[in-house]
């Protein structure tokens, strides 16, 4: 089985996608445009909005990404 999305975000040009890979590990990739703004491997979903965060993201595709994140563990 190949990588999942587990949640996606977009603004503007710039969007993140936030994938689950067969190994386990949760990988958030953003671009804006061609432009490769972070791609970081963490062990848990948890984790994600922390290095989001340090990965300094414009901050309109930031919240749109913890909108995504919420709604998607809210529906389970």
């Amino acid at each position: 089985m190949g990588w999942r999305i587990f949640a996606a975000a977009v603004n503007g040009d710039a969007h993140a996608t936030v994938y689950l890979t067969p190994e386990g590990r949760v990988c958030l990739r953003a671009q804006e445009g061609r432009e490769l703004l972070c791609e970081v491997f963490v062990p848990r979903i948890e984790d994600v909005a922390l290095e989001a965060a340090f990965s300094e993201l414009p901050q309109p595709l930031y919240e749109a990404l913890l909108d995504a994140l919420a709604r998607r563990s809210a529906s389970g």
